[in-house]
């Protein structure tokens, strides 16, 4: 089980340990990375991003020092760089699938500026072509400029109750029992 203190009252997760610590062992660290994110606990809020990993397939991918794009796809304005229909050999079919895969998990995790673009490869996934694998490469680009970008949660601004607020819109399946 993870638990996030998630304000400025430490003893706020300490109530909660000391209840799991009669049933269960438990351990308590501070959160810096989990699944491959990082987390950033500031004065205004945590901050959520994926610097480290991004650098990490930004070299994985042989594109550490590409040319930065300002967005991730092209309009259609813009003049096609590739308009090649041509298919993939088998090779590169796996350097796309693995590209568009490593983009989907940048997507899920906090990077939502991606996900039209992300979502435009994810369809060629069967039979990619050689300008969606000019799209993917597109998106490193974009990567390599905004890779510090991320989530910013921030803090309540009330100094009674400080700390993050979440919200449910749940009604247990209409359950009135």
């Amino acid at each position: 089980m993870l638990a996030l203190n998630a304000s400025a009252n430490s003893l706020a997760f300490k109530e909660l340990a000391d209840s799991l610590k009669e049933h269960y062992v438990i351990t308590h660290q501070d959160l810096d990375k989990f699944l491959g994110v990082q987390f950033e606990i500031g004065k205004t809020g945590i901050r959520m991003h994926l610097t480290q990993y991004i650098t990490g397939i930004l070299a994985r991918f042989e594109m550490s020092e590409c040319r930065v794009k300002r967005n991730p796809e092209s309009s259609r304005d813009d003049p096609i760089t590739a308009p090649d229909e041509t298919m993939l050999n088998r090779k590169d079919i796996l350097l796309y699938q693995e590209m568009t895969g490593t983009l989907l998990f940048c997507v899920t995790m906090c990077r939502p500026d991606l996900a039209h673009s992300v979502g435009m490869l994810a369809r060629r996934m069967s039979k990619p072509r050689v300008r969606d694998h000019v799209a993917a490469c597109r998106v490193f680009r974009y990567l390599q400029g905004t890779k510090d970008l991320g989530i910013l949660f921030k803090y309540k601004e009330d100094s009674k109750h400080p700390g993050l607020v979440a919200y449910a819109d749940s009604d247990w399946g209409a359950d009135t029992k």
